[in-house]
């Protein structure tokens, strides 16, 4: 069987709301832990999959967050807060220096 209908199982796993593994894969299709892991690998990579590891489950899950919901969350807003307070400080401090010479 093809990595491709393992990564469809793989994908489907997730979006039924579990948490599947390379042990998971491995023992599904008969492979080894490491051509999971592989398969894994390549979705995360080449396919971009929004994986995230869920620890308290020992799995994988999709990470599915809008850019809207991205540019709203606090963290960024607090990222692009201290990016302009940085920058207005570095252009103070050139204003300053060229103001001294």
């Amino acid at each position: 069987m093809s990595n491709m209908h393992r990564i469809h199982w793989f994908d489907e796993q997730i979006r039924s709301g579990r948490f599947p593994n390379s042990s998971w894969l491995a023992r599904e299709f008969e492979i080894s832990r490491r051509q999971a892991q592989r398969d894994i690998e390549y979705m995360a990579i080449s396919l971009r999959a929004p994986l995230v590891n869920i620890a308290k489950y020992r799995g994988l899950q999709h990470l599915f967050i809008s850019e809207w919901e991205e540019l709203l969350s606090p963290s960024w807003l607090r990222r692009k807060l201290q990016q302009s307070a940085e920058s207005i400080i570095d252009r103070l401090a050139v204003q300053h220096k060229a103001n001294v010479n």
